[in-house]
């Protein structure tokens, strides 16, 4: 994909920055680990703000990307963070329209994981919906074996108190247990959010991580490639030399509240 710079862009504008506008649709995005930082239609959210947990040094809020793996870090990579390194990272940005926005970015081989990978996230907004997409591709680098990836988006949802949220038919229990549920590209997934029943779409993913520490505020339903411990074992998934990958996740609101 071809980047291009735009001078006069969303990025320039102060009133505008780092916002995206559909309608009465407005997303917040920022790039570091270029995540969303919040949706809202009207005054109603979707996905309430990036915010600091109160009495808390942690974070909660928008759509963090976790990458290239999702969970605690795995044996032999203490050094990466939980969850990886993209979502603390400064991505340069690329196109920027009123209504969609890509950030890319590389990150270095080191020796706890010496795959060199390219990654393209690109949000789209729309007067009723969103679509979330990460580009992967392996570069050129000196590693052996094929790269282990278990990437995952992790959106908040301003979770209505109701039963319309159904993950095939399975009505989700948030709590801090987190657990996971098994999907596919077909899968019938929709959220009781504050603006009203939205409905997630899937693509590269297998399945989708519940959790929430807080439920009476927000709940994660989590797209997620495999569970945590399957990252870099025979069952998890890898990318060889110059392969590329797409996972997406697009979110349309059905029905308003």
């Amino acid at each position: 994909m071809k980047f291009n710079q735009h001078k006069n862009n969303l990025y320039k504008n102060k009133q505008n920055k780092n916002k995206l506008i559909a309608g009465d649709s407005r997303l917040k995005v920022d790039k570091k680990g270029g995540m969303v930082m919040s949706w809202k239609i009207g005054d109603k959210e979707i996905i309430p703000t990036f915010h600091k947990k109160e009495n808390s040094e942690s974070y909660r809020g928008g759509v963090p990307i976790c990458f290239p793996f999702f969970g605690p870090s795995p044996e032999g990579m203490e050094n990466i963070p939980q969850h990886g390194w993209l979502r603390n990272q400064k991505l340069q940005v690329g196109e920027v329209l009123e209504n969609k926005v890509s950030f890319f970015g590389k990150n270095e081989p080191t020796e706890q994981y010496p795959w060199k990978l390219k990654y393209i996230v690109t949000h789209k907004l729309g007067e009723k919906s969103l679509e979330n997409i990460v580009e992967v591709e392996r570069l050129d680098d000196e590693a052996e074996d094929n790269a282990p990836l278990n990437p995952a988006l992790h959106p908040y949802f301003a979770i209505k108190n109701d039963e319309q949220t159904k993950i095939d038919g399975q009505e989700p229990s948030f709590s801090s247990e987190d657990y996971g549920i098994d999907i596919t590209d077909d899968s019938k997934i929709f959220i009781s959010t504050q603006a009203g029943l939205v409905r997630m779409k899937t693509k590269g993913f297998n399945k989708v991580w519940i959790w929430s520490d807080a439920p009476d505020k927000y709940g994660c339903i989590e797209p997620v490639v495999q569970a945590p411990q399957k990252f870099n074992t025979t069952e998890g998934k890898f990318l060889g030399q110059k392969e590329k990958i797409i996972f997406k996740i697009t979110l349309s609101l059905v029905k308003k509240a």
